[in-house]
């Protein structure tokens, strides 16, 4: 057995996963084991890798975004210099750099000199340079001006309401959905079926037919015989899951089983738009790999393996003509869905921020 090491460099961590992606945990444990690694070390440092990733698929998927310039990390590591993560071309010509982090605490905090360093970097370049911060799996972006002035800090405070101080939904030109009203999902699945959509879920089978309910009134159904609403199905995967953490009732016949998942009554349910991607993407069954490394797959694919922000705007589009109810959100200000639809989406950053 190979001794393990004390310590492994990231590059090193970096290099395993590359030739790891997609394997099972247990193929990973024992190829780390042939190579010194700590596996749960790997674990640990991998997933601020995975955040990036889950950044660069959003800024992807939004159609404000024109190139994305991955910085090379072993560039910082040969130079000394703290580099940021991505260097970012709008449509519009607009340039700025993006340094991606998270944290799974109330508040993250950075030094002032590791601070300084990256705005000296991006100043050198010409560029402001913003911070993508995820904090409890919340997104926001923070001009590195807003955490100077505020010490390095930032919390969950600074993401909503009056006090917000994220700039992603103009930097990014998008928003979220608030739904009004109480919403329900009803899918049946089977193990015994040749009429199915396709989509599987253990240990009760296919999925052989979806419903879609907004106040117990049905909005829509796909079966095999009316698939017109596939992509209303996948789009509203981010939903299903919250659904599926508040209310869960799971009916097994001999056949089928029924899986119906609803909201409460007086709650309204919100949406940011990169949760309809994220979640996609992690429930998607690539062939033979691992589904923990989805977001790493899935960020060195084509745009047009995944969902689009034009993609959920469709399906939102879709579900208010067909009557629910529902609120946008952009910078903290709330709009009714038309008037968004109609003033908003169409305009050019510039317009947006006057």
């Amino acid at each position: 057995m190979a001794q393990r090491k004390n310590s492994t460099s990231f590059k090193e961590i970096l290099d395993f996963h590359e030739q790891t992606l997609g394997k099972s945990d247990t193929e990973k444990q024992i190829i780390a084991e042939s190579l010194s690694i700590d596996f749960n070390e790997y674990k640990r440092r991998i997933f601020g890798k995975e955040k990036e990733m889950e950044f660069l698929i959003f800024m992807k998927s939004v159609a404000s975004v024109g190139d994305i310039k991955v910085i090379d990390e072993e560039l910082s590591q040969i130079s000394g210099d703290k580099t940021p993560d991505f260097e970012v071309v709008f449509i519009d010509n607009y340039k700025m750099m993006i340094e991606v982090k998270h944290t799974d605490k109330d508040e993250y905090k950075i030094s002032g000199g590791n601070l300084q360093k990256r705005i000296d970097y991006a100043t050198a370049h010409n560029m402001p340079l913003r911070f993508a911060i995820s904090i409890k799996g919340f997104w926001g972006l923070f001009t590195s001006d807003f955490i100077t002035s505020n010490n390095g800090k930032i919390s969950i405070s600074d993401y909503f309401g009056e006090t917000r101080n994220s700039w992603l939904d103009r930097e990014l030109e998008t928003c979220s959905y608030m739904f009004m009203q109480q919403l329900k999902i009803v899918s049946i699945y089977s193990n015994n079926t040749r009429e199915g959509l396709g989509v599987r879920f253990e240990p009760y089978g296919e999925l052989i037919s979806y419903e879609f309910y907004c106040s117990n009134n049905l909005i829509f159904k796909v079966d095999k015989n009316n698939l017109s609403k596939m992509l209303h199905m996948f789009v509203l995967e981010a939903v299903q899951d919250r659904l599926s953490n508040i209310h869960q009732d799971v009916i097994r016949n001999e056949d089928t089983t029924k899986i119906i998942e609803y909201s409460n009554d007086s709650e309204h349910q919100n949406f940011a738009e990169y949760l309809f991607v994220m979640a996609s993407i992690r429930h998607m069954r690539y062939k033979n790999k691992n589904s923990r490394d989805n977001i790493f797959i899935t960020a060195n694919e084509s745009k047009d393996n995944f969902l689009l922000v034009e993609h959920i705007r469709s399906v939102m589009s879709d579900l208010f003509d067909l009557g629910v109810e529902i609120i946008c959100f952009k910078d903290g200000c709330g709009y009714k869905f038309d008037d968004y639809r109609e003033k908003i989406w169409v305009k050019k950053r510039d317009e947006v921020r006057k």
